[in-house]
């Protein structure tokens, strides 16, 4: 069960009780954002986990609680406190008999939430829903990490997954696994190493459940074991490039420039392929370019010198001045470009994903940008 940061009491309040119970996402936590504790007495009932990157979290296991809730602080303690009271009160109100572990579950079925409700994209399908929901379970568990033992199934698995994977990107250059093949390397000697040691810790079912959460993402994004999945990078690469139609003026720059945005749009195209952003192969592409700016900066500095030696040598000749001029420009464009596309603005696929939405026209796709 989730708890928001603060508990809040609304003016109407939707339940008898005062309270508000709103159903929460696992990732919408706010972990980073949240005041500094003070150094109250803990509640009884309550015990102090911490995380491995050393954050504290409060479990009750009686009460089948978990959270992030400053618990020190009395009021924060009672309201949680009426909170589960209200739940167990809701299911034994349909189901006398219930036991308390069950009345969390039950509630959840019986009480319609709108996937949308909880910033989740819809669904079509019960399956659909599952692999949305998925890699919120991971996201639990990797945030209240320290009280739970991963089945050894489940960590069996996903060696499995990581050393499939590894072997689908040496093999396969449209393979859709979010990690190269020497992540997956590094990724299964931290697994693996873990599995040797023995011992179970925070540590341990931390690691393996923020790569269970990558994983499951990606296999939804791409349709993971539902009808018509993304099996290939390149899946429907050359119907989604005729989608992309240049106009006139767009077609005569591209002959006047000797067909070079053409290579650039088809390069950029692939990697936007189907409107899905694989981090690491746009982040391949923004280094081979950011480099590339760099190259012609100093080129272009290199022809402002000499047209300069040249100005300086035989005075105001007007192919010097033309050519120094344009040097220059095309190194003050080219360090614009490098500075504009730094790897700290396109860390994340979300950002990419953002930047590329923002720039793509409606008619003619990626084009205009190449």
């Amino acid at each position: 069960m989730q708890h928001p940061v603060e508990p809040l009491l609304v003016e109407k309040p939707l339940e008898p009780s005062g309270l508000l119970l709103t159903p929460v996402s696992p990732s919408s936590i706010p972990r980073y954002d949240r005041p500094v504790s003070g150094s109250e007495q803990i509640a009884d009932g309550w015990t102090k986990c911490i995380t491995p990157e050393g954050d504290n979290y409060y479990r009750n296991a009686e009460r089948l609680l978990v959270t992030y809730t400053n618990v020190r602080i009395q009021s924060a303690d009672q309201w949680l406190r009426r909170a589960h009271e209200r739940l167990i009160e809701m299911a034994r109100a349909r189901d006398p008999q219930i036991r308390k572990c069950e009345a969390y579950i039950h509630i959840v079925l019986e009480t319609p939430v709108r996937v949308r409700d909880l910033g989740l994209p819809d669904f079509e399908t019960p399956d659909h829903l599952k692999a949305i929901l998925t890699p919120e379970f991971w996201v639990h568990i990797e945030y209240f990490a320290v009280h739970h033992q991963l089945e050894k199934s489940l960590e069996d698995e996903l060696i499995a997954i990581f050393r499939h994977g590894c072997a689908d990107d040496m093999t396969s250059f449209g393979s859709t696994f979010p990690y190269s093949a020497q992540e997956c390397r590094e990724h299964l000697q931290t697994l693996e190493g873990f599995i040797a040691s023995g011992e179970f810790s925070g540590y341990r079912t931390a690691a393996f459940a923020r790569l269970w959460a990558s994983v499951t993402r990606v296999r939804h994004i791409n349709g993971y074991s539902l009808p018509g999945p993304r099996l290939d990078r390149s899946q429907g690469l050359e119907e989604f490039k005729k989608g992309q139609r240049p106009s006139a003026i767009l077609r005569v720059l591209n002959t006047l420039l000797l067909a070079l945005p053409q290579s650039k749009f088809d390069r950029i195209t692939e990697l936007w392929n189907g409107r899905v952003v694989f981090q690491r192969h746009w982040h391949s592409y923004f280094d081979d370019q950011r480099s590339e700016w760099l190259r012609l900066a100093v080129l272009g500095f290199a022809v402002f010198i000499v047209a300069v030696i040249l100005i300086m040598a035989d005075g105001q000749n007007l192919l010097a001045v033309t050519s120094a001029s344009l040097a220059a420009a095309s190194v003050i464009s080219a360090l614009t470009l490098y500075e504009r596309h730094s790897r700290s603005k396109f860390n994340t696929a979300a950002d990419i994903s953002s930047w590329i939405m923002s720039v793509e026209s409606s008619q003619s796709g990626l084009f205009p940008l190449a």
